[in-house]
């Protein structure tokens, strides 16, 4: 499968996208699940500040709730930091994409969490981007 080495993020509250983790795994991606940093702000948000786990990435599933500013920084960081074109799908609560549509602007909306062929999908996505970087 081409997509072998793929790394994949998924973002989400502690306990949850292990679902998508073990769907995506299936594919043949690498994948890292943060649920934040314990104790301390994201490094992201650090003067010059970087995460180590956005370096390799060719996709990330964001699940984290908007209603909360802090997770719509992070979302709004992330598109700016990591390279063009790296898919970006974001689980929201139905009406969320209205509300919050600056933040997912150049996102891919998901209003339930994802089933089994969205995710499919979504690494044909990953598979697709990484292709046309000529990995």
């Amino acid at each position: 499968m081409d997509s072998v080495g793929s790394q994949i993020l998924i973002n989400a509250p502690q306990g949850q996208g292990m679902f998508d983790k073990n769907i995506l795994e299936r594919m043949g991606h690498l994948v890292t699940v943060c649920n934040g940093p314990a104790t301390k702000l994201c490094p992201i948000f650090e003067e010059g500040g970087n995460c180590e786990k956005l370096d390799a990435v060719s996709g990330i599933v964001f699940e984290f709730e908007l209603d909360r500013k802090r997770h719509r920084d992070l979302l709004l960081k992330y598109q700016e930091t990591i390279r063009s074109g790296v898919p970006i799908r974001a689980v929201v609560l139905k009406g969320q994409q209205h509300i919050y549509a600056e933040a997912l602007a150049g996102v891919e909306v998901w209003t339930r969490p994802p089933n089994v062929s969205e995710l499919d999908e979504f690494s044909a996505r990953v598979e697709a981007y990484e292709r046309g970087l000529g990995h």
